[in-house]
């Protein structure tokens, strides 16, 4: 896996300590960027952008389902692959239930296509959830 450092394990000595470092760094990011996110917001009707939205939820959705993601796929020493797509599943859930019910953009064009790809997001999720359940119960076609 570290192909340039063969002498590294991952998750052991000095590994364990950069990770943690990177952990918790990356902690304090979202934090600070959920904040800026939401306080920084300013709903406007009447502004000439189409990205113009009436909540910063979405915003504030999309960066932690990025930082889930990016902690799962970098982090995580799981050799089960069902345990990346649980991780994956509720936060593509949550991003796309709020794009689609709750629709925070005043231009509808902006609406469907952040709808388009939230549902594309879930969609694939929810057939790796299928495709993992298949394998688990050792069905094949």
């Amino acid at each position: 896996m570290l192909q340039y450092f063969p002498t590294v394990q991952c998750f052991t000595g000095g590994h364990l300590i950069h990770s943690c470092i990177t952990l918790f760094f990356t902690s304090i990011f979202v934090f600070i960027s959920t904040i800026v996110a939401m306080t920084l917001f300013e709903p406007r009707i009447t502004s000439s952008s189409i990205m113009a939205r009436r909540t910063s939820k979405g915003e504030v959705i999309f960066i932690i389902n990025k930082v889930i993601c990016q902690f799962v796929f970098s982090f995580t020493p799981f050799a089960q692959t069902w345990i990346y797509i649980a991780f994956m599943f509720f936060p593509a859930l949550w991003l796309f239930y709020f794009y689609h019910f709750e629709n925070p953009f005043y231009n509808k064009s902006v609406g469907k296509l952040y709808r388009i790809f939230s549902f594309y997001f879930f969609w694939t999720v929810l057939m790796l959830s299928i495709s993992q359940v298949l394998i688990l119960l050792n069905i094949t076609f």
